[in-house]
């Protein structure tokens, strides 16, 4: 990705929450951000910071700051959340209606991937239980509830109506995102651990 560091100059260059309803208050995501270096501007989030809200996160505090002034980084190739492959209808992240869904070839495009799926869980252990927490984001390194991730992983769609063979390419695509995170951190890290694609048979 390093041509953007050619773009014009910025305090911040932000993709848009393209995931949110167009009149939320929320425009741009944080899930990946371009930074001037900028003695001032960091001075001005790190006032932003501690006077913040309990419900005021980073997204939150990005767009109280650059709503108004922000150039925006197109979310296609650069911010591509995994749970989009779950979506049934992928018009929001494509940009354009007429356009089509291949998930294989908006993964090779992509430059960006963040892990985030929602209603997911992630699972703590403690020392006398396992607690279940609903969050808004799930992790990939966590293993989730193999019921829930039968509920909500990506649907299979038509595919060749003369064979009645349904379409689930979307699906593979997403628990392979998976299966790679797990081998990459187990060799580069030495650290292994089942998460979505090893909770479930597909």
């Amino acid at each position: 990705m390093d041509e953007l560091f050619f773009l014009p100059a910025a305090p911040v260059v932000l993709p848009r929450a393209y995931w949110l309803d167009p009149d939320h208050d929320v425009a741009f995501s944080s899930a990946i951000m371009l930074l001037q270096p900028s003695f001032s501007e960091y001075s001005r989030i790190a006032d932003a910071v501690a006077h913040a809200g309990r419900q005021q996160f980073d997204m939150e505090i990005i767009n109280t700051l650059y709503n108004n002034s922000a150039p925006t980084l197109p979310h296609r190739p650069y911010a591509l959340l995994s749970r989009v492959f779950r979506w049934k209808n992928h018009t929001n992240y494509l940009g354009n209606p007429k356009d089509v869904w291949d998930p294989v070839a908006i993964l090779k495009e992509t430059k960006y991937l963040h892990f985030s799926e929602w209603p997911l869980p992630k699972v703590r252990n403690s020392i006398h239980s396992a607690v279940v927490i609903k969050l808004t984001s799930y992790k990939p390194w966590i293993r989730p509830d193999p019921n829930l991730v039968k509920e909500h992983w990506p649907p299979c769609t038509t595919g060749d109506t003369a064979t009645q063979t349904p379409d689930c390419s979307t699906r593979k695509v997403w628990l392979e995102l998976y299966r790679d995170y797990r081998r990459r951190r187990n060799a580069i890290c030495g650290l292994d651990a089942k998460n979505i694609a090893d909770v479930v048979d597909f």
